[in-house]
This record gives C-alpha cells, structure tokens and sequence, in this order.
C-alpha cells in the first residue's frame, strides 16, 4: 500500500480516536438524551473542574448494586436498616438509579462523579419503609456525620405523616443542618391532584425539588413543571424551593446497564450533585448561603405558579 495512503488513515484513526475521547469525558448523565450538566450550567467556564472531590453525600434509598461504571472505592460506608447485611446491594434498583445521578464515572459521569458516598439502605425490595427505620437511619446519620464528614444527603423518597417538631427526626434534621449539612428531598409525584408534600419534604429545614419537563430541548423558555411533580405545603410552608430535570433521566440500572426512569426522586439527586459542585467550589457556604447562591441562579418558568416551582428552574449561566 502507498506510503501517503497509509499515513492518511492513519491521521483520519488519530483523529477519530481523539474525538470519540473527547465526546466519552463530555459524556454525562442525559434528561432527554441532553447532557444535564451543561443544561443547567455546571459545564460553564466557573464550575466545569468542579465533579463533588472532597464532598461526601449519604444517599438515604433501596441500596447500591455495584456497576462497571460506578467506582465503588468512592463508597465510604453501607448501612442496611432492612436486612442488615453488611454486602452492599440494591433489591429494588431505585437507589441504584439516584447513585448513577450522583456519582456515575463510567459511560456516562454523573454531576458529583468525583463524590464520596454513603449508601444507606431505608427502602425494602417494594421502595417500601417505614417509621422506625427511618428513624434508626437518621440516629446513625447524627451519630456519624462528624466521622464520615456528611455534607449533603439526598432523601428520595415520602412519608404521609404530619410534621411534628417534637419528633426525633425532626430534631435530628434541624441539630445538623445547623452543622452544615444540607438536606435534599423530592417533592414525590402526586401532581396536581394531590395538593400535598410528604415527609421529609415538607420540612423548612430541607431543600425540595420538584421536577420539569425539558421538551427535548436547550432552551429554557419551553419548560414545564410536569404535572405528576407534587406541589404546596402544608399551609404554613410553601414548596418545592426549587425545580430541575426529571423527565426520561438515563442512570444505571442493578443489572449493570443502563435504564429511563422519570420523577421528582431525580430532579432531588440532580439537585444534590449540583450542591456537592457548588460546596467544592464555596466551602465555607453555609445552607442559607447556598440558597441564596442557587436563587441568584434560576429561571422563572412562564405560566407557573410559585406552588409549583418555588424559586424556580436552577441554571448557572455562562
């Protein structure tokens, strides 16, 4: 073969290796097939080097099945308040799912790829829990929030119970959120015909994120908080505080894949990856100052209501 020629597909191989590298590092977790960091502005010149490093999240769900795409180095610690098992594991997938959001590195990156981890197992083979687990897994959070260093934890999921201030777990949420730790719960997916936010959601303390439609488009302006995202309070507390992706969301599944799942659970964990990019970059931000910062960065959806999407869509413009 002619010397020229074999230079010449070797030049076109060179180059299409260097852009299917580039497009593999760009590769992030999609909302629509569109990459969602850049949708809400994390890949902008002021937070792009930010990926959650030296951030650890405990992502209160159903487990973790270990994946090829997940390095499960980054799991400091597992807890089962169902089963107690000591192996980590995932029986229903949800948690799964709200992990590969969060801190994916394989295929696709999730927004906080660089985070530690904290798997918590509260939710049964169903995404059942009840009471006394949850309140088992919060006395543990506040017995070693200070051991791990927890900063963020991401409670995707609902309980129908009335917020009372007296309760343990209330105690518990409002002791360390005064220590720093920033609570992010899904507003669950009763839409519009069922005017009410379970708990933890409904508690002040936490930070509730319901969930839009993107219409398959970069653009703003066309969103829509999708009808099955719940919304109001409970008559004194107004939420969700915020709004972000959650329609057709790809994540892993335990079967080592990947899966399409839409609901509030991930518009909360898309939330709590932007809060571990934000704590890298601002550590010394407390809640009250990361509320702020997110309020200054968000918009006004057209023909919406504040009872369904609070302050608004999170974005971080370049």
């Amino acid at each position: 073969m002619n010397k020229a020629i074999i230079f010449i597909i070797f030049i076109v191989s060179l180059f299409c290796c260097l852009v299917s590298c580039k497009n593999h590092e760009d590769n992030y977790i999609t909302a629509q097939n569109l990459d969602v960091r850049k949708y809400i502005g994390l890949n902008n010149e002021a937070y792009k080097n930010f990926s959650g490093k030296g951030i650890t999240i405990a992502v209160m769900d159903s487990g973790l099945s270990p994946h090829k795409d997940l390095n499960i180095n980054n799991v400091v610690f597992f807890k089962d308040f169902v089963n107690t098992k000591e192996t980590i594991y995932d029986d229903n997938g949800h948690g799964t799912f709200i992990t590969g959001i969060l801190a994916n590195n394989g295929l696709r990156k999730g927004l906080a790829y660089n985070c530690k981890l904290i798997v918590i197992k509260v939710l049964d083979e169903e995404g059942n829990s009840n009471w006394s687990i949850i309140e088992k897994a919060f006395n543990w959070l506040s017995q070693n929030q200070k051991k791990y260093n927890i900063q963020i934890v991401n409670m995707s999921f609902g309980m129908n119970v009335t917020v009372d201030k007296n309760n343990e777990i209330y105690k518990k949420i409002h002791s360390m959120k005064k220590n720093g730790v920033v609570f992010v719960s899904s507003t669950g997916n009763g839409g519009l015909f069922n005017e009410k936010i379970m708990f933890p959601g409904n508690l002040e303390e936490v930070l509730t994120v319901g969930y839009i439609n993107n219409n398959q488009t970069l653009a703003p302006e066309d969103d829509q908080v999708a009808i099955s995202s719940s919304r109001g309070g409970d008559g004194q507390i107004t939420k969700p505080n915020f709004v972000t992706l959650g329609v057709d969301i790809e994540s892993l599944n335990r079967e080592d894949g990947y899966t399409i799942d839409s609901g509030s659970s991930y518009s909360a964990a898309i939330m709590s990856g932007t809060i571990a990019v934000l704590k890298e970059k601002y550590p010394n931000y407390n809640f009250d100052s990361l509320i702020e910062l997110l309020k200054k960065n968000t918009i006004l959806l057209a023909n919406e209501t504040f009872n369904s999407q609070g302050n608004g869509s999170i974005y971080f413009p370049s």
